[in-house]
């Protein structure tokens, strides 16, 4: 079987070599199972258990996982949470209380210095998840079942059964631990395992089986159709053009219309165009906004809690963030790159002379009151570049420049304790600006987050 696990495991492409490995161990057949298995590997391995402090027997658990793995020659951490009392703290059930204390405990323990992160998860599990998707309303990604791979989390026997489990532990005389919780059916996943799992059985003995070969192919066909509709976004994106685009795109993307797609795709298009936003959409909603681009109607809907909105007429449809960013300031770096990565940007400083671009310039450093900062717009700022006649506020000269308000509400607005020294397609202020009698200049460039952010500009 330990050969059986790593074909699993190479297929999924689950683990490399070298890799060091973390069981998520509770002690039942699944978990002692699989930290067996691991165990006679080339891969170094260790397991961890969090006490729930949900049941009396809890300490009784850990020291039975504890030698256990005394036994098998491999680390153990334990750890313990108040499960009963995080769940009544955040109003949330025992399961998912549970689980999220549980992850997060694992997480804490892996960042050791191991490499994954190994749950015991069956065929079983995934026939009880994929039910309870289905009972709940779910698409094709929850029909798909337990991944065998999220992130740094692997299920390495997501090929076994329960009772295939169960056996590998009594052939190989390996005690494991029944959860008496397991028999509490006000829990979701008890009832369906006790309850609904046995009567799929008695009509087909192949059931759980059979479950895990539609799992495979809904989770196939959801990453193709995933695929397909990024493609049609990317091919469909009207790319926004001017200097400051790098900042709108954080704000609104637009894209032509797909109304020669299939409903399903355009809704799959929809749904993952809010998500790039960190949008949720449901289904009604999604829904409504495919057909309104399908046949070219007015529509608009404001993803759950009010953070973008999805609208569409026309030939176009669009994406908006409708939250506005909080204010900000901060102390430019000089020399050297200033980022701001919520807002898009990264205003770049040094001392020397500025090339000739809408979104650089330069200030005389012998004029300036103080250290240099970027801040956000503010009611009342001005600046009065040389030779632009009246009087504006800067908000009223970055309007003619054509920055809209969602823009200039992320613009960084140079300063210095006196106020605004320059801004971008705006300029500097009279009060700084260099001269031929200027010694010592201070050359400022906004532009967007470069893979190298963060090294002083060559000058």
């Amino acid at each position: 079987m330990t050969q059986a696990l790593l074909s699993f495991a190479k297929k999924h492409a689950l683990l490399e070599p070298g890799d060091r490995v973390l069981v998520a161990l509770s002690g039942g057949a699944d978990s002692t199972c699989l930290l067996h298995l691991l165990s006679q590997t080339d891969y170094e391995v260790a397991a961890a258990h969090l006490h729930h402090s949900q049941r009396p027997e809890g300490d009784a658990d850990v020291e039975h996982c504890r030698r256990l793995c005394e036994s098998l020659e491999v680390a153990f951490y334990v750890g313990k949470a108040d499960v009963p009392a995080v769940a009544k703290l955040h109003k949330i059930g025992l399961e998912e209380a549970g689980r999220k204390l549980r992850y997060e405990f694992l997480q804490m323990v892996a960042a050791n210095g191991y490499d994954k992160i190994a749950t015991g998860h069956t065929m079983n599990d995934n026939l009880e998840s994929m039910l309870i998707c289905l009972a709940r309303g779910a698409g094709m990604k929850g029909l798909a079942g337990i991944p065998t791979r999220r992130d740094n989390i692997i299920r390495p026997i997501l090929f076994l059964q329960r009772s295939e489990t169960e056996a590998y532990c009594q052939e190989n005389d390996l005690g494991y631990l029944q959860d008496s919780c397991n028999e509490d059916e006000s829990f979701a996943r008890n009832l369906v395992r006790r309850k609904v799992v046995p009567i799929l059985e008695r009509v087909n003995s192949e059931a759980v089986a059979h479950a895990s070969t539609t799992a495979g192919i809904l989770a196939e066909e959801y990453a193709l159709l995933e695929t397909l509709a990024g493609a049609h976004l990317a091919a469909n994106e009207m790319q926004k053009t001017g200097p400051l685009a790098f900042i709108q795109n954080r704000i609104a993307t637009e894209w032509r219309s797909l109304a020669d797609l299939p409903i399903p795709l355009v809704r799959r298009c929809v749904r993952i165009a809010a998500s790039m936003y960190g949008g949720t959409l449901d289904y009604a909603a999604t829904q409504s906004l495919a057909e309104a681009i399908h046949r070219g109607e007015k529509a608009s809907f404001t993803a759950e809690g009010g953070s973008i909105a999805v609208t569409t007429a026309g030939d176009k449809w669009a994406v908006t963030v409708l939250e506005k960013p909080e204010p900000f300031r901060q102390v430019l770096t000089l020399p050297g790159e200033t980022i701001a990565d919520d807002l898009g940007w990264s205003l770049a400083a040094w001392e020397g002379r500025a090339e000739e671009a809408a979104l650089s310039g330069e200030v005389d450093a012998f004029k300036l009151k103080g250290a240099l900062y970027a801040r956000s717009l503010k009611r009342g700022d001005r600046i009065n570049p040389p030779g632009r006649g009246t009087e504006r506020s800067l908000a009223d000269r970055l309007s003619r420049a054509g920055v809209g308000q969602a823009v200039r509400e992320r613009l960084p607005i140079v300063c210095d304790m006196v106020g605004p020294v320059w801004a971008p397609l705006v300029g500097t202020d009279v009060r700084c600006c260099v001269s031929k009698s200027t010694d010592r200049s201070i050359a400022l460039r906004l532009g967007p987050i470069e893979p190298t952010a963060g090294n002083s500009p060559a000058v």
